[in-house]
């Protein structure tokens, strides 16, 4: 099969897996609307803050997952393969059981720090107080997902999310509307369609490749040295997804200074970078699979080819995304349904918001090269930098320049996450 098939093949599915996650938020909030009311609406939006917050910050596991298992499906070290998912699933049981433990005082810090009205902050710790229960489906999906990804299958984690988000959908309809459970029939679709979710994971796993994979031991799957290395790749990752998010969440403090106007105009033009990043991740997940798979096989001829491959077609999508929002910005944001006066400030800045995907293809997938690769520690360091560069960018041009340097500063912040990599992923793909 041909490198760009392969790229394809795999990065397809992951978008299509990718673009399941809005079209699920999108149906939520519509039969939101139809319990009747809009406290129901910001309740909703409120309580899945509230845990994505937490619950995204453990997506690390899928990533860590998802090289490792490349590594070893490139050197058909098959048993190991197996190993690591029983590895993945602990660890996410463990991150999952630490979660409901303190899920209480969580909630309530939550809810206090955003102060909102009295009925949402009602509703929405009502929704909560469920919705925390679908966590070790979860994040056990993480590790599925990363590991199916890590042995070439994107396909299968594609066929879970869909099946699970239309069951999640038939669910909310009979559960809130139907029986009137409300948003707690929201919360309750989401927690059982999740747990059937992990239950298709399962299935394929015992079906497809428990017994190609050979007989493992507990004890072999625990031992101290391959532990040691699990928590380290696993923990480099977590700094680096705690460094992006922090760099979100100063985003979103600072344009907050400059009035609710600027504020939501900000982010309604952040929407354009999210719609970009559904299709560069699936490139970037076609990445972490092929390029551990081919180091793992120590085949550097084929892991250049799937490098510059990629590049190419990053560099497709990044045209293709720049042409289509220089053209059409306007109508995508309206699909938002925005304020006048909100759109009118977004017109201002709508040619850094078009700059920000363009910036940030290599970053997506010098991203992916690097996890697969496991070269975990270099991407670490490499975001810290990229973050600092941002903080330092966003002291010097707020007082000059405002609203518009926070565009400039995350659009250094983007291209910093990519620059910096680019010697680490020649030196790696050159086999040194």
């Amino acid at each position: 099969m041909s490198v760009n098939r392969e790229i394809l093949r795999l990065a397809v599915p992951n978008v299509v897996s990718n673009l399941t996650v809005p079209l699920l938020g999108l149906a939520d909030v519509a039969i939101a609307g139809r319990i009747g009311s809009d406290v129901a609406i910001g309740a909703l939006s409120v309580g899945t803050m509230v845990f994505n917050l937490v619950y995204w910050n453990c997506g690390f596991l899928r990533m860590s997952t998802s090289g490792l298992t490349a590594q070893s499906f490139g050197a058909q070290h098959w048993v190991e393969c197996k190993r690591l998912l029983v590895r993945s699933i602990a660890m996410a049981l463990a991150l999952a059981l630490a979660l409901l433990l303190i899920r209480n005082p969580l909630t309530h810090i939550s809810l206090r720090i955003i102060d909102g009205d009295t009925d949402v902050l009602a509703l929405a710790l009502r929704y909560l107080n469920i919705r925390w229960f679908s966590a070790p489906a979860d994040i056990a999906l993480f590790a599925f997902n990363g590991w199916f990804i890590g042995m070439q299958d994107s396909r299968t984690p594609m066929v879970i999310a869909i099946v699970g988000n239309l069951i999640n959908i038939g669910l909310n309809i009979f559960l809130s509307i139907h029986l009137g459970w409300g948003i707690e029939g929201i919360a309750t679709a989401t927690v059982v369609a999740q747990y059937l979710s992990v239950i298709m994971a399962l299935s394929v796993f015992l079906w497809r490749y428990s017994h190609r994979l050979g007989r493992i031991s507990l004890g072999d799957c625990f031992d101290s040295n391959s532990m040691r290395r699990f928590f380290s790749v696993n923990g480099h990752i977590f700094q680096r997804s705690l460094c992006i998010v922090t760099a979100f969440f100063i985003q979103t403090s600072v344009s907050s200074r400059f009035g609710a106007t600027t504020l939501a105009a900000n982010a309604l033009l952040m929407q354009l970078f999210t719609l970009f990043s559904y299709l560069q991740d699936g490139l970037a997940y076609a990445a972490e699979a092929l390029c551990g798979r081919y180091l793992g096989a120590h085949d550097f001829i084929r892991l250049r080819s799937v490098v510059k491959r990629l590049a190419l077609i990053g560099g497709v999508v990044m045209v293709l995304y720049g042409v289509v929002y220089a053209v059409a910005w306007r109508p995508v944001l309206m699909f938002f349904e925005p304020t006048q006066a909100v759109l009118d400030v977004a017109s201002h800045y709508i040619g850094w918001a078009i700059a920000v995907p363009l910036v940030g293809t290599l970053a997506f997938l010098l991203d992916g090269v690097l996890i697969g690769a496991t070269q975990v520690r270099t991407l670490r360091n490499c975001t810290f930098i990229a973050l600092a560069s941002y903080v330092c960018m966003l002291a010097i041009t707020i007082p000059t320049i405002g609203n518009t340097g926070i565009w400039v500063s995350f659009l250094i912040f983007m291209f910093m996450r990519g620059a910096l990599l680019v010697k680490p992923t020649y030196k790696m793909t050159s086999g040194n």
